[in-house]
């Protein structure tokens, strides 16, 4: 997920640069590495819930709760990233689905601080206050909300807080728990 920020930066430079022919040549890498990001990112998000479930740990019901939803991240990236290579010639479309990647990575950098008290709600929080950020800024600079945010945003907000609260139940969590042992 690294990685895909710092192309993220290296694609925004190239077009600030004027640099259209080499974004477009380092977008079909770009392409790749996010299915590798959805793909890599899924397996370790399994594996560490079947861990924690398999070996009964005090944490097994928690881990399953943030598989939950480091899947529905993956779910919004990959949706992201493959709607923008599909609306690439649209690059109003393209660079604001592109900006929405970097939500879906948020809150595992968040959960990732080095504080003790994070929770979930905050984590949220975090995630929700830069989506309105960048929602708000582009809107206020063209005098206008866009589609892409419109719908993109409010489908991926409403989406971890629907989650947020489902996944915390007693009966996801075993269905998740039966799922992953």
């Amino acid at each position: 997920m690294t990685g895909w920020v710092v192309l993220l930066v290296v694609q925004t430079s190239l077009i600030a640069a004027h640099r259209v022919q080499w974004h477009r040549r380092l977008g079909v890498f770009g392409a790749v590495w996010g299915a590798l990001v959805v793909l890599f990112g899924s397996i370790t998000t399994l594996r560490a819930a079947a861990r924690e479930v398999r070996g009964h740990t005090d944490f097994a019901a928690g881990q399953v709760v943030i598989t939950s939803l480091d899947l529905l991240q993956m779910l919004f990236f990959a949706a992201f990233v493959a709607i923008a290579i599909w609306q690439r010639h649209r690059t109003d479309y393209h660079k604001r689905l592109m900006l929405l990647t970097i939500a879906c990575m948020l809150p595992d950098a968040l959960a990732r601080l080095p504080v003790s008290f994070m929770t979930n709600q905050l984590i949220l929080v975090g995630m929700d206050g830069f989506i309105m950020i960048c929602v708000g800024i582009d809107t206020l600079w063209h005098r206008r909300l866009h589609p892409a945010f419109a719908w993109g945003a409010l489908l991926f907000v409403a989406a971890f807080h629907l989650a947020l609260y489902f996944t915390q139940t007693r009966a996801w969590i075993a269905f998740g728990e039966s799922l992953v042992s």
